[in-house]
């Protein structure tokens, strides 16, 4: 009986692995990427993003995360340490030029 109970509410709806709704579309995310790839050393306000996929900021930022699961700004320090991982591995250029580079 205990085993049917436990059965029953693994088909309850919170324990379904169904896909997160609510997230931005592809588009909107590579939009997005893209934009903050192209810009990682200079400051991008949440308004110019959510502008570019014509949401509101707080939108944005909640789908975002669902789509990417990181929140822009962290998602943007992510890639600027990975990107300075990658001049310092792969470049002579000095520790200073490579973090203006990057925005830091």
């Amino acid at each position: 009986q205990l085993l049917r109970r436990w059965s029953n509410l693994a088909d309850a709806p919170a324990f379904r692995r169904e896909p997160a709704k609510g997230g931005l579309a592809p588009w909107q995310v590579r939009r997005v990427c893209e934009y903050l790839e192209d810009h990682l050393a200079e400051d991008v306000s949440l308004a110019e993003l959510a502008a570019l996929v014509d949401l509101s900021t707080f939108h944005l930022c909640r789908a975002f995360k669902q789509s990417t699961g990181l929140p822009p700004h962290r998602w943007r320090q992510q890639r600027r340490m990975e990107r300075a991982r990658a001049l310092l591995e792969g470049t002579d250029l000095p520790i200073m030029e490579i973090a203006a580079a990057v925005g830091y």
